[in-house]
């Protein structure tokens, strides 16, 4: 092969692509300890503070996902229902599709529609309580109060 010979090499091109650099070393983390971590300079984040949070009784998220996964099984059933007795039916386990039979399929969905059902019924129950405690609660109030300014006359 022949020399091409000297390559020319503008003075612009070069304080062009310094410039590149430049800009690229600024937002990335280039030649740090490590290596290359890569992303533009964060601010460090604030501590995370709980009051910040909004306060919510911890059985409205619960019962709210419980029913969401209620009417998601309920429709899985309604769709094996349509289904013909020699259909293929898929269980996704992990990143696998593993084969199942139909009456297996449809007894787990009703099971679990029975279990969410009770835990659903569960939930109700113990905020039905709560609300009764806390109403007897409202209740005696006026009467420790009227108590208290008996007591001092």
């Amino acid at each position: 092969m022949a020399d091409p010979g000297p390559v020319h090499v503008s003075p612009l091109s070069t304080a062009a692509a310094a410039a590149r650099l430049n800009k690229r070393s600024e937002r990335w983390e280039i030649n740090k300890p490590y290596g290359f971590v890569g992303g533009p300079q964060r601010a460090p984040a604030r501590p995370w503070n709980p009051s910040q949070r909004p306060q919510q009784t911890p059985e409205r998220p619960v019962r709210k996902q419980y029913t969401i996964q209620l009417g998601e099984n309920e429709l899985v059933l309604k769709e094996l229902e349509l289904l013909n007795e020699n259909a293929n039916v898929y269980k996704l386990i992990g990143s696998v599709l593993v084969k199942q039979d139909l009456a297996e399929t449809n007894a787990n969905v009703r099971k679990r529609i029975e279990y969410i059902s009770a835990e659903l019924e569960r939930l109700d129950g113990t905020h039905q309580d709560l609300e009764d405690r806390q109403n007897s609660k409202k209740e005696s109030q006026p009467i420790l109060f009227l108590d208290f300014f008996e007591g001092m006359v």
